[in-house]
């Protein structure tokens, strides 16, 4: 029996019936999402909670379900009542009277009908269609469409490989040109398509399937191509230059192509006499014993034999034997960054093997010697773990690496260099670190085309020292101002150390001197061609002031680099400036609870958001990891005591937080009690605070969390209606403008809120003034910069009775997603002064609720939400809605009931009004 109805989801999407496309009420976006999911969950089905939780998440439970039987019953319209099929809470489509594409490509594959199954693919899954139903629905799409890419691609392969089993090698290179055309970054595929073409005769297109993949790597992610497509073309041409009388060479299989088979490069005679011979240039031949010991001369089979393209490898801890203090650590350092520019290889980063260190219950202080790395390595399926030692060599150093096999704990190669004294340790390090590299599999080729050390590193060897002491510090419990002394210290001796300036703008962040951090910052970009591609990528990503192209970046990162916890916690940052928290939300989730700073940030996202359980869950993992009161679980707990509108906790839990002047702490408890001080209308307590914190956070060139102390103030004065009480702190804030550009963003930021400040408070010319001095900051060609702009333009046409013309800028200062909250208030002001109450209404009420609500904008709404409760009760009034009015009325009267003296009259008015409202108060 044929079908009547058919859904197509691969490459597009359509869905006809007997007469054609099916348009109106059944072919709606929700109704297509809802038929999507059902057709590729095929026979299985989907229970109803899951269809409600793909499709109407932010919606109630009750609503929920009375939509998804909507959609149903219009399908059902339809289609007929047969079409769905249901087993308790279980709905399934009726593949007799609707079929997919979908269902029929995972139907044949099932069946082993590979030939079949590609007919069937047509393209991604959903490509091209948005059914606007929120990040759930997103994230199943993003789930199904890659499960179904990689389908699709097994399938490829195995009909390749039946192909060249049967010898029908030309038939088989079809088969890889298609699976090259769907995963064209496959170098893998690339590779078996071009031995594919040459077996069927067709040299000249396997070299230019190799030079399509090596251009289009290069163009397009600014990598090279794997080291075994590169070498099987130069093998190619090699071979087609060479005489007719020549030999052939043997045919290119398996994972490496080689001139010759492959063969042990360190026999255990040649490892012996190369090691007794490197170490008796120096008159010590039994050092070697005092490295690796006795049985440290005796080897099996090269390491290559079971570390795999792609593998990861732990880097284990150099023990340092020498008296110069953080030697070893330096060679260790400069053995990853070599390691690191593998193409064959990865190496698991630092930052992961903490994450798992906190797995096993161990602080980040342990120290990760080859045992612990095995372990380690157990834990994230690495198969080679590399350790080593510094000893000293007469006036020099010998510099000893071992590779370890993960499954048995064997060291199956040991290998040394010798520097004969300090300016020539990096250099021996590289030698060292590609020894290593050629050990585990990677091809001279590959590694000549790296970086030389010194370049990506320092050829100061005091100058890695002072570094890696300083990256390391703040892992031994130091303060972070004593690695950054040490990081100081080292660009101090290499003004071109880039890696160096880039692990500078990190802890300069962590301690809010953002003047200092735009300093660094600026060198590392400077010298950004002297980083490794990794950090190149992350200091260009951190640098871009166009937050689309940074998450482009951090995107990128997160699919280049075995390293989810760095790009997800930046890419998340990114999409949270951008006010695309529902993204930010997701990407957050995927740290799967594993890093505390992953953590705190999901449990803001999901306050914001609104997702109060969500953030409990990560709450109670902070409570987990971090000792009692840590500044990241009050501040936590603060922020949903302040959603359940229980201000005497916010208080109590303000009050708690460390009494410290780093950023977050201090000031960062003064912020709390100021706009509790402020929500409360004890305007002139919460001034006095603010001020002192924007003290503080100058102090420590904090720029944006100062300038945002600023903000309230301006907004604290409004609120109480004296905006110009806000002067006096204005003009003493003022000489910090003049330590001009170099405070990066911040100073531009600075400049805006103090336009705006003098805005509110009248002084126009001003205001204008630092309007010109924001377009003579233009030229950063900062797309943030027309935004916040127009913000201060707004607030200048609505003083001047422009209102029309401040809400066109307000509507064009909306860059993101995000308007802030004084960006709404101006918005309600402007349409309450042009007569469009309804509008008023709506941007007032943004400012009375916690949703949506980010960590920038918590000190604006505290002065502002008994604002907005007061201004709703007069407009609730006016539209006649006194029921609306009433509870905004008492809201206000409840929040400034002990307001200062001079605000007291205006909490009387409110009360006449409701009483006049509800008849008593």
């Amino acid at each position: 029996m044929h079908s009547k109805y058919s859904v197509r989801l691969l490459g597009g999407v359509s869905f006809e019936g007997p007469s054609g496309l099916v348009s109106g009420p059944p072919a709606q976006r929700r109704e297509l999402a809802l038929l999507a999911i059902l057709a590729v969950a095929s026979r299985r089905g989907v229970t109803r909670d899951k269809l409600v939780g793909y499709l109407w998440s932010d919606t109630d439970e009750d609503t929920a379900r009375r939509l998804l039987s909507n959609a149903l019953y219009v399908l059902r319209r339809e289609m007929g009542e047969d079409s769905f099929q249901t087993a308790g809470d279980t709905v399934r489509l009726n593949a007799e009277i609707v079929w997919s594409d979908v269902g029929a490509f995972q139907e044949a594959l099932a069946a082993g009908e590979m030939e079949e199954a590609a007919a069937s693919y047509a393209g991604p899954l959903l490509e091209g269609f948005y059914a606007d139903a929120g990040p759930a629905f997103e994230h199943w799409v993003d789930s199904e469409r890659r499960r179904l890419a990689l389908l699709y691609g097994e399938a490829l392969e195995s009909l390749a490989d039946r192909a060249e089993a049967a010898n029908d090698h030309a038939i088989a290179a079809g088969w890889w040109q298609r699976l090259v055309a769907h995963d064209p970054y496959n170098s893998r595929a690339v590779r078996r398509l071009m031995q594919a073409l040459v077996a069927a005769g067709d040299r000249a297109n396997a070299l230019q399937a190799a030079a399509e993949h090596e251009r289009l790597l290069k163009d397009e992610l600014g990598l090279q191509a794997s080291p075994e497509v590169l070498d099987l073309a130069r093998k190619l041409r090699e071979e087609e230059t060479a005489p007719a009388e020549r030999k052939p060479r043997p045919k290119a299989t398996g994972l490496a192509v080689e001139v010759q088979p492959r063969r042990r490069l360190l026999t255990r005679r040649s490892a012996a006499l190369g090691i007794v011979a490197a170490l008796a240039v120096g008159g010590v031949v039994a050092v070697g014993f005092q490295l690796f010991g006795s049985r440290g001369l005796s080897f099996r089979a090269a390491a290559a034999d079971f570390v795999d393209p792609r593998d990861c490898i732990v880097v284990a801890a150099f023990a340092n034997e020498t008296e110069m203090g953080g030697l070893g650590l330096a060679v260790r350092e400069a053995v990853v960054t070599d390691i690191g520019q593998s193409g064959y290889v990865t190496v698991l980063w630092d930052s992961r093997v903490h994450e798992t260190l906190g797995l096993m219950r161990l602080p980040d202080t342990t120290h990760v010697d080859q045992r612990l790395a095995l372990e380690i390595a157990r834990r994230e399926n690495c198969p080679a773990v590399v350790s080593g030692t510094v000893a000293p060599l007469g006036t020099g150093y010998i510099l000893g690496a071992r590779v370890v096999e993960v499954s048995t704990g064997e060291e199956v190669k040991l290998l040394s260099e010798a520097a004969v004294n300090d300016s020539a340790v990096v250099p021996a390090t590289e030698t060292l670190a590609r020894l290593v590299r050629r050990h585990l599999g990677e091809s001279l080729p590959s590694i000549s085309r790296s970086d030389p050390l010194p370049r990506i590193t320092t050829s100061s060897l005091e100058a890695l020292r002072l570094y890696s002491l300083g990256s390391r510090s703040t892992l031994q419990g130091a303060p972070a101002a004593e690695g950054i002394a040490l990081l100081e210290q080292a660009v101090a001796l290499d003004t071109a150390f880039a890696e160096a300036y880039r692990r500078l703008t990190a802890f300069y962040g962590n301690v809010g001197n953002t003047a200092a951090q735009a300093r660094v910052r600026e060198r590392a970009y400077r010298f950004r061609e002297r980083l490794p591609p990794r950090e190149r990528l992350r200091i260009i990503a951190d640098t871009h002031a166009d937050l689309d192209s940074a998450v482009h970046y951090f995107r990128m990162g997160l699919e280049l680099y075995p390293e989810p916890d760095i790009w997800s916690n930046n890419l998340g940052w990114a999409l949270n400036a951008m006010g695309r928290y529902e993204e930010a939300l997701q990407v957050q989730h995927s740290l799967a609870f594993e890093q505390g700073v992953g953590v705190r940030n999901l449990v803001h996202t999901a306050q914001v958001l609104g997702r109060h359980a969500l953030a409990d869950s990560g709450l109670a993992i902070l409570r987990e990891q971090l000792p009692p009161g840590h500044l990241w679980i009050l501040e936590a707990e603060a922020g949903k005591a302040y959603s359940a509108g229980d201000l005497l906790l916010v208080d109590s839990l303000a009050r708690e937080m460390p009494n410290v002047p780093t950023v977050g702490g201090y000031y960062g408890r003064l912020d709390w009690l100021a706009g509790l001080a402020s929500m409360r209308g004890r305007v002139n307590e919460a001034l006095a605070l603010a001020d002192s914190a924007a003290a503080l956070a100058f102090e420590a060139n904090s720029i944006y969390r100062a300038f945002l102390c600023v903000r309230f103030i301006e907004l604290t004065s409004l609120a109480a209606s004296t905006p110009e009480r806000a002067i006096p702190y204005l003009e003493r804030r003022r000489s910090e403008l003049s330590l001009g550009t170099g405070l990066g963003a911040g100073y531009y930021w600075g400049v805006a809120v103090m336009g705006q400040g003098y805005a509110l408070a009248g002084d126009l010319e001003l205001a204008r003034d630092l309007l010109a001095a924001m377009d003579s900051l233009a030229a950063d060609n900062d797309p943030r910069a027309g935004g916040v702009r127009n913000w201060v333009l707004a607030f200048v046409a609505l003083q001047e009775g422009r209102a029309a013309d401040a809400v066109e800028h307000l509507d064009r200062g909306y860059v993101w997603h995000a308007r802030p909250w004084d960006g709404r208030l101006l918005l309600a002001e402007a349409h309450a002064a042009l007569g469009h109450l309804n509008e008023a209404i709506a941007q007032y009420d943004t400012l009375t609720g916690t949703y949506l609500l980010n960590q920038r904008d918590r000190t604006a709404s505290f002065p502002l939400r008994p604002l907005a409760h007061e201004r709703l009760g007069s407009l609730y009034l006016e539209v006649g809605d006194t029921v609306s009015a009433a509870r905004h009325l008492s809201e206000f009267i409840e929040l400034w009931k002990d307001a200062d003296p001079e605000l007291q009259p205006r909490v009387d008015q409110a009360e006449q009004a409701l009483e006049r409202v509800t008849g008593y108060y």
